[in-house]
């Protein structure tokens, strides 16, 4: 799915996480630059971090599927990832055994 969406244009050069290379040392490297060249020059340097915990998985599912119907996506993927979010359970593995399943 990554090299359908890389090589079609959807996602942005931007995007480092869960790539196949680790760019989240581009972004550090990029603001440590920035912070530096602020502490060099004596000047202000504004910086804001976006928390986006668990934005995938507060997405209604049928959100997703039909936005991977609208980027067409290829029918075997799109099938693959309604599979993927039917009938899901886990189970916890303890010390004193394993639990009963849980839907997620």
């Amino acid at each position: 799915m990554t090299g359908w969406a890389v090589t079609g244009g959807v996602i942005s050069w931007n995007q480092k996480g869960f790539m196949s290379t680790e760019g989240c040392y581009e972004h550090n490297f990029t603001l440590q630059m920035a912070l530096d060249n602020a502490w060099r020059t004596r000047k202000q340097c504004m910086v804001a971090w976006l928390d986006m915990s668990n934005a995938l998985g507060s997405m209604p599912h049928h959100h997703i599927l039909g936005t991977l119907c609208e980027l067409s996506l290829p029918d075997g993927i799109i099938d693959l990832v309604r599979e993927l979010y039917s009938n899901c359970t886990m189970t916890i593995l303890s010390t004193e055994g394993e639990t009963d399943k849980t839907p997620i």
